[in-house]
């Protein structure tokens, strides 16, 4: 991998958020979120460091200002901030999960099947605040299977096999028909 020009081979988790990394995981429930946590200890665990003082305690007035503002601005509907997460719909789940990554304020944002399993409203949230993010200057990397997802939010679609690009198109050029002629290009029998 890349990151602005240079390669780039991150050690760890910390070290990714730190470089300014994001992931939004395809996996909300196993991997995104805490379920049996609070919504404001979901959002602030990725940037717990922020909220720690000299003394190894958590600055709880920061913590809660940061998961009542995601909550307002990502409209999460939830009684307050110390829902646990297994409480929430699934388009509430996955707002949190994007909370919790965007308190990080970081640059390069990957999400991973982002609408999958949530309602159609909360799919078009999620629309939204990418294209918001995107606008903002933020780097948006968007994995999915869903082909109305990928032509219809994205800027440029790279198809990948393997580990190899196999096409790149950008919006003006995407059809249906073209991108699943590359990606099949990698399923065909080497002569």
């Amino acid at each position: 991998m890349r990151k602005n020009g240079v390669d780039y081979r991150p050690v760890s988790p910390k070290q990714v958020l730190a470089d300014g990394v994001g992931l939004i995981p395809e996996d909300r429930k196993h991997q995104g979120l805490i379920l049996g946590q609070s919504i404001r200890k979901n959002i602030s665990y990725s940037s717990l460091r922020r909220y720690v003082g000299k003394i190894p305690t958590i600055k709880a007035k920061k913590e809660n200002e940061l998961a009542a503002r995601m909550i307002r601005e990502l409209d999460i509907r939830t009684p307050s901030a110390e829902q646990l997460a297994r409480n929430l719909s699934g388009g509430n789940q996955q707002k949190v999960v994007l909370a919790k990554i965007l308190a990080t304020e970081c640059d390069i944002m990957i999400f991973d099947e982002p609408t999958r399993g949530i309602d159609v409203g909360a799919k078009q949230e999620i629309y939204a605040l990418m294209c918001a993010l995107a606008e903002a200057g933020k780097s948006i990397i968007m994995i999915s299977s869903e082909m109305p997802e990928l032509i219809g939010v994205s800027h440029r679609i790279v198809v990948m096999g393997g580990r190899t690009v196999v096409g790149e198109l950008q919006k003006e050029a995407f059809s249906q028909t073209q991108i699943l002629e590359m990606a099949s290009s990698q399923l065909s029998p080497k002569e």
